[in-house]
């Protein structure tokens, strides 16, 4: 059963939004988290994972008090998936990696609001890009700062969420300021 991610790579997805912030900001604070995402069998450089995603989850959701149905309300998808591969692929990948948390945020969309009320109809609103990407040079640097390990495919990362939420997978502050992508009606 595919449940969004690859079991074998044993990475614990909660503590992944707070490690991975902390690592790019470059703060103090990194050096401690760095237990939390490297493997102890990996050197001190290297990530422990090469893929992670597609990761797909409702953060935030909002009714619509003057809706006696119980349908009408919205929803804030967030999508994740990233790799480290080679850096020629980049753009390619992360259009990739768009498409795909697109459709799953779609469908996850639908169910959600067919929950709320008997036929009710959820209206994705996809993005035309990632709500935060690597683009060639990001993607060399990010992967150099994280260490992807020579074992991956490539050393650059190819990342894409629908949301701009930093590299965390769920940041209340900033994606509280964006807009849903999720419309629930009948």
């Amino acid at each position: 059963m595919n449940r969004g991610y690859n079991q074998a790579m044993c990475f614990n997805f909660r503590r992944f939004p707070f490690s991975i912030l902390l690592l790019l900001l470059g703060s103090g604070p990194a050096i401690s988290a760095r237990a939390d995402i490297f493997s102890r069998s990996a050197t001190d450089e290297a990530m422990a994972y090469c893929t992670f995603g597609p990761k797909v989850r409702i953060v935030a959701t909002a009714d619509k008090p003057e809706d006696r149905t119980g349908c009408a309300g919205s929803a804030k998808i967030q999508a994740v998936q990233w790799e480290c591969a080679s850096f020629d692929g980049i753009s390619a990948r992360v259009e990739r990696f768009r498409k795909k948390l697109v459709s799953l945020a779609e469908a996850e969309c639908g169910r959600f609001c067919a929950s709320r009320a008997k036929g009710c109809q959820g209206r994705f609103q996809a993005p035309t890009r990632c709500g935060l990407q690597t683009d060639y040079d990001e993607g060399i640097a990010a992967g150099k700062k994280l260490g992807c390990r020579s074992d991956c495919a490539g050393t650059a990362l190819s990342f894409c969420s629908l949301y701009d939420a930093g590299y965390r997978t769920d940041d209340p502050a900033l994606i509280s300021k964006q807009a849903p992508n999720c419309l629930c009606a009948r």
